[in-house]
C-alpha cells in the first residue's frame, strides 16, 4: 500500500511507523550501539535507548501533523527545500580547481525523514523500471561492483588470450544538468500550457529544438514517473519539494534557485538522474536496433 496514497490523505499510522523506524535507524548511525564503542562513555545505553525508542516515537507523532498538511496542502516548507552548499573534494586532482570538487547540500534532519519516507514509495517502481545492468544508486548494485566485473572480464580476456575493450563514456556535469521534467513534469508554478512549458525550458538553457523534443517526448510517452506507474499524488509532492528548491553556497547570506538536475545531498537525486537518462539510453538502444545492433540493457 501507498504511505502517500492518491487521496488528499496520509495514511498517518503507516507514516508514523515508518518515521519511527527511520528515526530509529538514524540514532544507530549517528550514535552506533554503545557496546561497539567502549572508549567513549558518552554514548550510553540510556542515551541510545531514548534517542532511539522514545525520541523516535515522540518525534513521528509531532512530525506527522507537519506531514499531513504538507500532504494535503501539496506545499513543502521552504526550509526542506534546499539547505546549505559545502564543497567535497573528489580525492583527485588539484584541490584548488573546482571541477575537482562536487557541491554537496548540508539537508535539515527533518526534510531528509519525509524525502526518505517519499523515497521508499518510490523505489518499487524505479526498480521495476531502470536497467538490470544499473548500477549505482540501486540496491545491492554499487558503483564498485560494475568496476570489479569489468576489471574481471578483461583479466580473464587476457588470460585466455582473447580481445576485449571498454567503450567508456564521461558525462560531464550530467548530474547537475539533468532535466526534472522528463523525470516527473513540470514545476507548480509553471501553467499547463505548451507555450509556458516551452518558455520555462528556453529560460534554463534549454536550446528551442531540444525543448520542443521534450515536449513532444512527454506529450506521447509521458514522463518517467507517469511511465512506471507512481501515483499522481507521490508525484505531485515530488515537484512541490523541487519547486524553487534552492541552496546556499558555505559563508554567504543570500541563496539561489536551482532548476535542473538532482540535488547533491537529496536522497531523491540519484533516483532522479537514473530515471532520465535511463530513458535516454532507452531511445539510444532503440536507434540501434534500428540499425540493426543488438545490445543487451534489458530489465
Amino acid at each position: 500500500m501507498w504511505l502517500f496514497q492518491p487521496s488528499d490523505r496520509l495514511d498517518v499510522h503507516k507514516y508514523r511507523s515508518e518515521l519511527s523506524e527511520y528515526i530509529r535507524a538514524q540514532a544507530k548511525q549517528v550514535f552506533g550501539p554503545p557496546e561497539k564503542k567502549p572508549r567513549q562513555a558518552w554514548i550510553s545505553q540510556c542515551t541510545f535507548e531514548f534517542v532511539s525508542l522514545s525520541g523516535g516515537f515522540a518525534m513521528a507523532v509531532q512530525h506527522s501533523k507537519v506531514a499531513e498538511m504538507v500532504v494535503a496542502l501539496e506545499e513543502v516548507p521552504f526550509q526542506d527545500k534546499g539547505g546549505r552548499m559545502v564543497k567535497l573534494y573528489k580525492g583527485k586532482g588539484d584541490p584548488r580547481d573546482l571541477d575537482c570538487s562536487r557541491g554537496l547540500t548540508v539537508v535539515d534532519h527533518q526534510a531528509k525523514s519525509f524525502i526518505s519516507l517519499l523515497k521508499n514509495d518510490l523505489e518499487d517502481a524505479y526498480h521495476a523500471f531502470v536497467p538490470q545492468s544499473q548500477h549505482g544508486a540501486v540496491a545491492k548494485k554499487g558503483t564498485d561492483l560494475a568496476h570489479h566485473f569489468i576489471l574481471t572480464a578483461l583479466a580473464y580476456a587476457k588470460a585466455v588470450g582473447q580481445c576485449a575493450f571498454v567503450l567508456f563514456v564521461d558525462l560531464v556535469k550530467a548530474f547537475d544538468g539533468v532535466v526534472r521534467e522528463l523525470c516527473m513534469g513540470f514545476p507548480q508554478d509553471v501553467p499547463e500550457t505548451r507555450s509556458a512549458q516551452l518558455e520555462y525550458l528556453m529560460g534554463m538553457g534549454v536550446d528551442a529544438p531540444d525543448a520542443e523534443w521534450i515536449l513532444d517526448y512527454i506529450e506521447q510517452h509521458g514522463h518517467a514517473f507517469q511511465q512506471i506507474g507512481v501515483p499522481e499524488k507521490l508525484t505531485r509532492l515530488v515537484v512541490a519539494l523541487h519547486t524553487k528548491s534552492w541552496f546556499q553556497a558555505d559563508g554567504a547570506d543570500s541563496f539561489a534557485y536551482t532548476r535542473t538536475g538532482g540535488r547533491q545531498g537529496c536522497k531523491l537525486g540519484g533516483l532522479m538522474f537514473n530515471c532520465c537518462y535511463t530513458l535516454a539510453l532507452n531511445q539510444l538502444v532503440q536507434a540501434l536496433r534500428e540499425a540493426g545492433i543488438t545490445t543487451r540493457s534489458g530489465r
